[in-house]
């Protein structure tokens, strides 16, 4: 009858010898990360060799993290040696540029078109029209782009444009916010008028139009399309534009208007509502619509018809 040691020798599952053991960890602690990781935290020779097989995936995945940016086991991430529970494992976080292409996708998924035509949604900067009427508008956008990308946490002023239907005012805005969601920035553009009659619609559902509210107070790049084209109120000025305004002025966060109505007539279409004139609450919200944005115009032919 053969004895264990003869099964042993021909089983190709060989149980390596200590004197192995120790030299595959003497050939491990050739890895710079592990030596320090080991001194760091003061481990024996066997507490190490009791934790080989983690210190061996961490060998191999860390030197294909070097050679390609990424673990071979999950890819996007790089390994990280930690002792937890008394042994050493192998854990994976995300890379940098994992984490930037997560917040990418992340900004492109929340990035909202509200009641905006579907042409609209995949607006280029690249296919705006550069006239002599926006030539200065454009030049604004890419620098406002450049600014806003680069110091995320400060305030920069939008733009307040308007002019005749048809002419390209939405397109442009569109193109704006698709190339800020591009780089990470969450947005949203929403149709003033029917975003109000949608809070109407669902006023007794008090939760529904707060969370609403809230969606465009907070947003980090927020634009009111077609403002002024609303049915006024008192409450749908004070209580939903205003409030939008008070709160995203108080904070300095980005946000971009388009209109058929100028500064000037904008201020006069507030002051209207059903129940009368009210010049002093018009020109409140309009502080804040000039607080938040510069006024440009916008001249064209109707691309409508």
């Amino acid at each position: 009858m053969e004895n264990i040691k003869d099964i042993l020798k021909r089983s190709k599952y060989q149980i390596p010898s200590l004197e192995e053991l120790e030299a595959k960890l003497t050939k491990l602690l050739e890895n710079d990360e592990i030596l320090n990781f080991v001194k760091k935290n003061n481990l024996t020779k066997d507490f190490l060799l009791l934790n080989l097989a983690a210190l061996t995936e961490y060998d191999s995945e860390s030197k294909f993290y070097k050679q390609t940016g990424s673990a071979r086991a999950v890819p996007g991430f790089k390994p990280v040696l930690y002792l937890v529970n008394n042994t050493i494992q192998v854990e994976y976080t995300k890379t940098k540029e994992q984490q930037k292409i997560d917040e990418l996708n992340l900004a492109k998924k929340e990035t909202k078109f509200i009641d905006i035509p579907k042409s609209i949604r995949h607006a280029s900067l690249e296919d705006l029209e550069i006239t002599n009427s926006s030539k200065d508008i454009i030049n604004n956008l890419i620098s406002f782009i450049t600014n806003f990308v680069e110091k995320p946490n400060e305030f920069h002023k939008g733009y307040y444009v308007w002019g005749a239907f048809g002419i390209g005012k939405t397109y442009m805005m569109g193109a704006l916010v698709n190339e800020l969601s591009k780089r990470g920035i969450k947005s949203i553009i929403v149709n003033t008028a029917t975003f109000i009659a949608d809070l109407k619609n669902n006023f007794k559902e008090g939760d529904y139009v707060n969370k609403k509210i809230e969606m465009l107070q907070k947003v980090p790049f927020l634009v009111l399309d077609d403002i002024g084209a609303e049915s006024i109120s008192e409450w749908s000025r004070d209580e939903v534009i205003g409030v939008i305004l008070q709160y995203r002025m108080q904070e300095e966060l980005p946000t971009c208007f388009t209109s058929n109505m100028s500064f000037s007539k904008l201020e006069e279409h507030f002051a209207q509502t059903k129940t009368g004139e009210d010049q002093v609450k018009a020109k409140r919200i309009m502080e804040r619509v000039y607080y938040l944005a510069k006024e440009y115009q916008l001249e064209g032919i109707n691309k409508r018809h």
